[in-house]
């Protein structure tokens, strides 16, 4: 008993938890955030009228039950109408198989309409969260993610489920009720109607209370799925470091917590259900004693006492579903305001809008650009510099200097905070951020592959590549004699992160990947560094001919490419950045120091 206190205690005085996506906490209005179910509803309006009307019917059919009873004991059994007895079995099996039947078909029309809605508003999280800014996934989990995108979203079932029409039912089914206990007998339905305020101040207090914990809830599983996600995906890592029983001991701390927030929100619920459940339970003895009393002193029939008691339930049982309806709606709301809060979130720049383009000639132009991840610490500051269409230009300086952030904005994974960059003399700001990027070939530094087989990873930027195109692309990539040797070649499956792939190969799979996409400009990420020197002078000694008057900048560790490259972009610590050839650059010291620490690595 003092154990449920204590999580009694501690539920009862949660506040309301800050969301991490809204960290001022100011959630939408019910009202306003339901609306976001339109769309689909309207949508599958048809499926959704069928599930209401099979609802309706099915609670419609309960209604003349009781009173049937009473006319079968008082009108048929004790005034012995052997007569009456088969029809009115008859017509008690008719409702009861007719209430069976709809039941059954409630069941499928009611998951079909919501199962269909709420596929369409997962549709809706995913492009969302899929067109927010890269920023966004920098500082957040994926596990954290995946709980936010599913579970949230199967969390706004209730309004789906046809609690508007359950709550009409249940008022109209109360309304009933009340009337035929008074019909029955008025003395014993006053005292009862009295007491009916009681369970309802309860539910609006513990109404709040639930609201507040069901985000706890919501909040703690994502927490929990995020750190069971990065356990699995840095089991290598925590093998290595022999680590399983501090992995082990963390996950069940976070499991220890969800539990509690568990314990807390049912001692809750328990509190709450006992007092909608007492004040039934005292008017039905005292139905049974007075009722028991007036029946045997020849005031009441028995038929008279038994439908009472029936439409008892008719009272306090929509109270009741009141009650739980109302703790079932706190938990929808929260979700539905986590929901909201990400279907408000602002995406990236130009995902819907701004021009399109088709064709790049590959001219570009860093035009005094300013960026920095935390505001007040630039990692470039007034970089300008000119690419001509056509050009191979190298990105090299030390490590953590901004080369690779160069990359992500030309990919326009980030916004400068100040300047512009311009493709064929038209500022990025203009053009539709998805048809740019659709132009651009990417090789990232850490390859990224999807579970599926080689020819759907190969063809994953251009669909519609032929084989021919594909075959040549992993020849170049020096990938195509190994792919050849699997007993499935280009149909071979590659498990979750190219697990059952070496470094080396998923590097080449990747370049062979973005010449399958046949772009106007090639941006790479230090393509060949997971390859042996081999495989990249075989590489390189093909790639000239394939990216042949196509730009091309690549962030080079390597001497050869360095060297072979027409223009070189040297980034240095608060100096201002170099550009021009091999050639041009040696007669500058920090160009050579930099050049012959690369020579001591290569």
């Amino acid at each position: 008993m003092r154990l449920w206190y204590k999580y009694l205690k501690q539920g009862l005085s949660r506040k309301l938890p800050v969301d991490k996506f809204n960290e001022e906490s100011n959630y939408g209005r019910l009202r306003d955030n339901i609306k976001l179910l339109f769309p689909p509803i309207k949508k599958h309006w048809k499926a959704g009228l069928i599930s209401m009307f099979v609802l309706v019917l099915s609670s419609v059919l309960t209604y003349p039950l009781p009173m049937i009873n009473k006319y079968f004991i008082d009108d048929v059994l004790l005034k012995k109408r052997i007569d009456l007895v088969v029809p009115v079995v008859l017509l008690l099996t008719g409702i009861g198989l007719a209430s069976y039947l709809t039941g059954v078909l409630k069941g499928f029309y009611n998951q079909r309409f919501t199962q269909e809605v709420i596929l369409d508003l997962q549709k809706t999280m995913i492009d969302k969260v899929l067109s927010l800014p890269k920023f966004f996934f920098d500082k957040n989990r994926s596990g954290y993610l995946m709980s936010r995108i599913s579970g949230d979203v199967h969390g706004v079932n209730w309004f789906l489920s046809g609690p508007m029409v359950q709550m009409f039912l249940q008022a109209m089914k109360f309304i009933g009720g009340v009337y035929f206990l008074i019909f029955l007998e008025w003395r014993l339905a006053i005292p009862v109607i009295l007491t009916l305020p009681i369970p309802f101040f309860a539910m609006r207090y513990f109404a709040k209370r639930s609201y507040i914990m069901s985000h706890y809830t919501s909040e703690m599983n994502a927490k929990t799925n995020a750190s069971l996600h990065e356990t699995v995906n840095t089991v290598s890592l925590i093998k290595s470091f022999a680590n399983e029983k501090k992995a082990s001991k963390s996950l069940f701390r976070m499991l220890r917590k969800k539990v509690n927030i568990g314990y807390e929100q049912n001692s809750m619920n328990s509190l709450s259900s006992l007092i909608n459940q007492l004040m039934p339970q005292v008017a039905k003895f005292a139905v049974m004693l007075f009722g028991a009393y007036w029946v045997i002193s020849g005031e009441w029939q028995l038929g008279s006492l038994i439908a009472f008691q029936s439409y008892l339930s008719y009272v306090y049982g929509p109270v009741n579903q009141l009650s739980s309806s109302m703790n079932q709606l706190q938990t929808a709301r929260a979700t539905m305001d986590r929901v909201a809060t990400i279907l408000g979130m602002d995406s990236e720049e130009n995902t819907d809008s701004g021009d399109e383009i088709t064709k790049l000639t590959g001219s570009i132009e860093f035009d005094n650009v300013s960026f920095g991840y935390d505001k007040k610490k630039p990692v470039l500051s007034n970089l300008s510099f000119n690419i001509k269409a056509g050009e191979q230009w190298a990105v090299i300086g030390p490590s953590g200097i901004g080369k690779t952030t160069l990359i992500s904005l030309l990919l326009k994974f980030y916004s400068t905070d100040s300047g512009d960059i311009l493709f064929d003399d038209k500022s990025c700001k203009d053009i539709n951020v998805r048809s740019l990027r659709r132009r651009l070939g990417y090789v990232a530094q850490s390859t990224s592959l999807q579970t599926g087989t080689i020819l759907k990873n190969l063809k994953y930027g251009n669909p519609g590549a032929s084989v021919e195109d594909i075959v040549k692309a992993a020849k170049i990539a020096g990938i195509h004699e190994f792919i050849e040797e699997l007993p499935e070649k280009y149909n071979t499956h590659i498990e979750e992160g190219g697990a059952n792939l070496s470094e080396g190969q998923k590097q080449r799979l990747s370049i062979a990947r973005a010449l399958v996409l046949n772009p106007d400009i090639y941006i790479l990420d230090e393509p060949t560094a997971s390859v042996d020197n081999l495989t990249e002078q075989s590489i390189y000694k093909a790639l000239p001919e394939t990216i042949k008057n196509k730009t091309t900048i690549t962030i080079a560790h390597r001497l050869n490419t360095i060297k072979s490259a027409e223009k070189i972009l040297f980034l240095r610590k608060n100096k201002i950045p170099l550009i021009g050839s091999h050639n041009e650059l040696k007669g500058d010291d920090d160009y050579m120091e930099f050049f012959e620490t690369i020579n001591n690595c290569n």
